[in-house]
């Protein structure tokens, strides 16, 4: 009896046969696999943790940077997919899945990286203090809007480029510092619906933004250091329909934190606190309207 084999059976039948277990992906730079070795890695891991690899980003597919271990109570493994930006304009992210050791999915999130930023490098690392590896993204300025003798980076950005670092905490993962080159802490901007660098802000009262200002857990306190330290609009500006900006009530909520005694209390305590991190963002300060 003949028998047909189709070419998509046939190419399913080489990648399998030849993919190997996902260890041999870990700590490498997945940037450099060929084509063959790509098409394996995505086969074998949708079929260890049914998750398909190579989501879209604008235009153009995610793609594989990191596979390494993460050691934490709900994760043993991360998976870092990317996109670098390409064009001018654009917006750089990536998508990151976090899984227990038996490789079912804890959780995965996606995110920029940055607005006219390159995203260059992605690395994990252990840190002192933190219970957690913490995910460690570096991102060059694509260049200014327009053509000018000035920086060669947004204008309303500074450093060459800037390291992002990001903790998983239980199930979520929270932006924990914002640096450029020389190490020194920038800004991140909440002027948007969702900010251009980071995971979307989680909705929380003013009592449970306070409350984790003055956590004893590092990440739920450098998380709200972040986002109070950042750049808001006011709620008094007018809002455009047509605009993507920060709502009327974010604003408020931010205003009410940044207002509210305890707060001041809280920041003027935190410049001796035992971690430098928050240290250096206790003494940068909260901003108190969008043009300072």
């Amino acid at each position: 009896m003949n028998t047909t084999v189709t070419p998509v059976v046939l190419l399913a039948f080489l990648v399998c046969s030849s993919a190997q277990d996902l260890l041999q992906y870990a700590d490498r730079d997945l940037r450099k696999l060929n084509t063959n070795e790509v098409a394996s890695l995505r086969f074998e891991f949708k079929a260890k943790t049914g998750v398909e690899l190579g989501e879209k980003w604008g235009w153009c597919p995610l793609a594989p940077w990191v596979l390494a271990s993460y050691e934490t109570p709900k994760a043993a493994w991360v998976l870092v997919e990317a996109y670098p930006g390409y064009d001018i304009p654009d917006v750089s992210g990536m998508r990151v899945h976090f899984f227990d050791k038996s490789w079912a999915l804890v959780r995965s999130v996606s995110f920029p990286t940055g607005y006219r930023f390159f995203l260059n490098e992605v690395t994990i690392q252990k840190t002192q203090g933190f219970p957690s590896p913490l995910i460690v993204a570096k991102a060059a300025s694509a260049g200014p809007f327009i053509t000018s003798p000035g920086p060669k980076r947004p204008a309303f950005e500074q450093g060459d480029f800037q390291l992002q670092y990001y903790a998983l905490l239980h199930t979520n993962l929270f932006m924990v510092r914002l640096e450029d080159n020389k190490g020194i802490l920038a800004r991140n901007h909440y002027r948007w619906r969702n900010p251009p660098k980071g995971p979307v802000v989680p909705t929380r009262t003013k009592e449970e933004w306070i409350t984790f200002l003055e956590s004893s857990n590092v990440v739920e306190q450098l998380s709200a250091l972040v986002w109070l330290t950042g750049s808001h609009l006011s709620s008094l500006d007018k809002r455009m329909a047509d605009h993507n900006q920060e709502s009327v009530e974010d604003a408020k909520r931010f205003e009410s934190v940044r207002d509210d005694p305890r707060t001041a209390q809280i920041m003027n305590r935190l410049r001796g606190d035992r971690n430098k991190w928050v240290q250096q963002y206790a003494g940068l300060g909260i901003l108190k309207n969008d043009n300072e």
